[in-house]
């Protein structure tokens, strides 16, 4: 389960069996709740950038700590979901357009 705590701007990844948080996650960005989503192996979590909404990151979990960025919207994003194999990245943006980028792997 992924959860936002507005008073600091975090996000928290819980661990629904165990009743713990498993990561916190800061400096995502400023404002309001913004879609996410976890990857089926909590390697990796996508979500549209709070501090510029024309892009998304990828952001790594467990292995590594790096954050992928795919920008090329002029407008914000709407939505950012993984394909079924998560190999692909499907944005949806107020640019009246849709991206489908290739998913980088992480190091």
């Amino acid at each position: 389960m992924v959860g936002y705590d507005h008073s600091d701007h975090s996000v928290r990844l819980w661990n629904l069996t165990e009743g713990r948080e498993a990561h916190r996650f800061e400096g995502l960005g400023k404002s309001e709740l913004q879609p996410m989503m976890l990857s089926s192996d909590g390697e990796y979590l996508l979500y549209i950038d709070g501090y510029d909404k024309k892009r998304v990151r990828l952001r790594g979990l467990k292995n590594s700590p790096e954050t992928l960025l795919y920008a090329g919207h002029t407008e914000t994003i709407n939505t950012a979901s993984l394909s079924p194999d998560e190999n692909w990245i499907l944005t949806a943006s107020d640019d009246h357009s849709a991206c489908l980028w290739i998913k980088k792997r992480l190091r």
